[in-house]
C-alpha cells in the first residue's frame, strides 16, 4: 500500500502515550496490565516510558480495523447512563403485633 513507515524509537511518558492512543491515563494503564497495549520500558530507576512507534502501530491497527469494518478490539468501558437510582430505605423499627 505504500512505503513502510519509519518506527519512531522516541520515549515518551504515561500522558503523552496515552495521548497518542487516545485514551486517558487511567483506561491505558489498565490496558497495559491486561496486555492489550505494549509494556514500558525501563529508563532507570522507577522511570518507565513507552516506545512511541509501538503505540503508532496500536493506532495503525485501529484504523485498518476501521477500514475493515471491524470493531476495535479494545472497547472503552461501558457505564450506565443516567443518575444512579437510590436503593428504597427499609424501615426496620416498626414491629407488627
Amino acid at each position: 500500500m505504500g512505503e513502510p513507515k519509519h518506527f519512531s524509537r522516541r520515549l515518551l511518558g504515561c500522558h503523552e502515550a496515552a495521548a497518542v492512543v487516545g485514551l486517558r491515563r487511567t483506561r491505558f494503564l489498565e490496558l497495559v496490565a491486561e496486555g492489550k497495549l505494549p509494556q514500558p520500558v525501563r529508563v532507570g530507576g522507577r522511570s518507565t516510558k513507552w516506545i512511541e512507534g509501538e503505540l503508532d502501530q496500536i493506532v495503525d491497527g485501529f484504523i485498518a480495523e476501521r477500514n475493515a469494518g471491524q470493531q476495535p478490539q479494545i472497547q472503552p468501558p461501558r457505564r450506565p447512563r443516567g443518575r444512579p437510582r437510590k436503593q428504597p430505605v427499609t424501615d426496620t423499627t416498626t414491629t407488627t403485633a
